[in-house]
């Protein structure tokens, strides 16, 4: 995706799956005018390859912004700013999105937040403990406490109904 010029490809739904087979790389902005996002609005996205799976190479620009849905990294974890590209996963505001790298866990995900490959809303003012959850090799967004609260407001009166 934007490999010699700016492309998007945007996801609303259902399942799309992009696969290199042998060590062939995957790509998002490549070379100094290539500038590729990826919009995930839904659906599921996996991309699966034994290459290396690059955004931002050669001067430029891959960005992948989750806002629903799952993003997938299945065999090779992605690399990011290489040969001075820029590249960054980034989470939008209430995001409902995954992320799952492999053989990604805490330590990965806060060193790709610390560097600023991961963001949420393209900046990192916040701790990402408080930001972001990780369990197992999948990352999501920390809820909302009003939607923790909503949520659990809605448990306690389910509960008061079942005893009268």
């Amino acid at each position: 995706v934007g490999q010699t010029s700016t492309r998007t490809l945007t996801i609303g739904g259902g399942g799309s799956f992009i696969s290199q087979t042998g060590n062939q790389a995957a790509l998002i902005g490549n070379g100094g005018s290539g500038n590729g996002t990826i919009n995930l609005n839904d659906g599921t996205l996996e991309i699966t390859t034994t290459g290396t799976i690059f955004l931002g190479r050669q001067g430029g620009t891959g960005l992948i912004n989750i806002d629903a849905g799952d993003l997938i990294f299945g065999g090779s974890q992605p690399t990011f700013d290489d040969l001075s590209g820029n590249g960054s996963i980034n989470f939008l505001t209430d995001s409902t999105g995954t992320l799952t790298v492999n053989l990604g866990d805490l330590a990965y995900f806060t060193g790709l937040y610390t560097s600023g490959d991961l963001t949420l809303n393209g900046a990192n003012t916040e701790a990402f403990a408080d930001v972001f959850q990780v369990s197992g090799s999948t990352l999501s967004l920390v809820p909302e406490p009003s939607s923790t609260a909503l949520l659990g407001l809605g448990a306690f009166a389910l509960m008061l109904r079942r005893k009268k």
